[in-house]
């Protein structure tokens, strides 16, 4: 079951505005969007399911998210030998950090495989969180609709507006992060604008593999998976 917590101050430290940010993490890669006027409220962001290499059990999700509250994308566990490697992959859904509340959907009903053109979309309004995933190449859409209180977000350690918004491979479980190689994410949009020179750079470092960022422009980025330790 996914479980999300940043390891570090939220939203990360950047130089300042106008200025691109680095950071390492053990468990996410990406980048996260600082806005520095006004709250995040949207973003967007498309990729092709990669096939995986590496450790059976390994597991990994990749998904959008906007402050570290609200996260949508898929959630994949690695298993030689089964198409594209994949023992289990699921769009999910997930609420708010620590014991929150996690939503993996049913995987008959919104299949998804490795190659597929995948969308993840999330906003947030005055009293709801939209979570959105389209899959292209099977022909689904679906817009996953939470009331902002129904799961208790609005409380002091997460307070809102939010003014950060991510675009993350993360390494799951005890496992070494399943190898998937380069992933490209583009169409990358959010609610205000993305600014290149807002965005921090997350590499994620631990004992078992690294993955990079590439430079962010015009709606795009690359992550590149790196070799175990």
């Amino acid at each position: 079951m996914p479980g999300k917590t940043w390891a570090g101050p939220w939203p990360p430290h950047r130089p300042g505005p106008g200025v691109p940010g680095t950071k390492t993490q053990p468990g996410w890669g990406g980048i996260l969007y600082t806005a520095t006027s006004a709250p995040v409220t949207s973003v967007t962001a498309t990729f092709t399911v990669p096939s995986l290499s590496g450790e059976t059990g390994a597991v990994a999700s990749i998904w959008v998210g906007i402050g570290d509250v609200m996260q949508t994308g898929i959630y994949c566990s690695y298993d030689e030998g089964q198409p594209g490697n994949y023992s289990n992959l699921w769009p999910w859904t997930w609420w708010i950090s620590g014991n929150g509340a996690a939503e993996l959907w049913d995987a008959s009903a919104f299949p998804v495989a490795a190659g597929d053109s995948m969308t993840c979309s999330l906003s947030v309004g005055a009293t709801t969180w939209t979570a959105t995933l389209a899959n292209a190449t099977e022909g689904w859409s679906y817009a996953n609709v939470r009331a902002i209180q129904a799961v208790n977000v609005a409380i002091s350690d997460w307070p809102f507006p939010l003014n950060a918004a991510g675009v993350i491979i993360e390494k799951e479980g005890t496992h070494p992060l399943p190898d998937y190689g380069t992933l490209t994410f583009t169409d990358i949009v959010t609610t205000p604008a993305i600014v290149a020179e807002d965005v921090t750079y997350i590499t994620t470092v631990n004992t078992d593999t690294d993955q990079t960022p590439g430079t962010y422009s015009a709606g795009s980025f690359t992550m590149t998976w790196h070799n175990y330790s």
